[in-house]
């Protein structure tokens, strides 16, 4: 006897059920939102690596203009500006008497430029020494 109304198949169907499909696509987008998120953490990363060298960059420029194009720096906080790679960089140079009086210890902090009413964040600190000539 057979059931005429039913819409079910016999046993060699082909074809997958609702349940199968669903657990399917529920499985691809497990998959999918664990993708994009590895994608977000690289691309994150990747921005931080690039901040730091270009900080990097800008500490090793302004610690070359202490070594040739300045005056023998004076004791103190001494802030400038920079642009590096379409940025706007803010620097920030500790200095600081050594033993030696012809030598200055340069603490040089460099951070992207902050924001009205924010505070500064170093990216990056480039330590060195600058003789008077």
């Amino acid at each position: 006897m057979t059931n005429k109304g039913s819409t079910m198949k016999g046993p060699h169907s082909k074809g997958f059920t609702l349940l199968e499909v669903l657990v399917a696509l529920a499985i691809v987008a497990v998959i999918s939102v664990g993708m994009y998120n590895t994608r977000v953490g690289h691309l994150t990363n990747l921005q931080r690596i690039q901040d730091k060298t270009f900080a990097h960059w800008v500490a090793l420029n302004k610690l070359t203009e202490f070594y040739y194009f300045e005056e023998f720096p004076s004791p103190g906080l001494q802030k400038y500006d920079a642009t590096l790679a379409d940025r706007e960089w803010r620097i920030e140079a500790i200095i600081t008497k050594t033993e030696n009086d012809k030598l200055r210890r340069v603490e040089i902090e460099v951070g992207l430029m902050p924001e009205r009413g924010e505070e500064f964040h170093a990216v990056t600190t480039l330590l060195g020494l600058v003789a008077q000539r």
